[in-house]
């Protein structure tokens, strides 16, 4: 595994292949936070009794939903173009295997 082999011994590749990944993570998590606080609320704020009033709020409500739907989605298809290119750029010298039937355990053969 990567994670066994000392810093000084990983092949240049290696490193940067694992950064570019890194770096990819930490963006996914970025969408999945916007997501969860943007989109995904439960919306139990207290009930407005005039009906007009909470009509307007909750169509107000939905086009800034619809608004961080739409930006969401654009950030998972600029992710997507991102994956694919570390994908193109260290696939070609780096191959992955999954090792066992732990998913994170990972060997990387150069």
């Amino acid at each position: 595994m990567v994670v066994d082999v000392p810093q000084d011994q990983q092949n240049e590749l290696v490193k940067l292949w694992a950064s570019d990944l890194r770096e990819a993570s930490y963006n996914m998590e970025d969408i999945i936070d916007t997501f969860l606080v943007h989109v995904d609320d439960d919306g139990t704020k207290a009930a407005d009794t005039h009906v007009l009033r909470r009509l307007g709020k909750q169509v107000k409500k939905l086009f800034k939903k619809t608004k961080h739907r739409i930006t969401i989605a654009d950030s998972i298809q600029e992710m997507e173009k991102k994956l694919l290119e570390i994908d193109a750029r260290h696939g070609s010298s780096t191959t992955v295997t999954g090792v066992g039937s732990d998913s994170r355990s990972m060997t990387i053969a150069t």
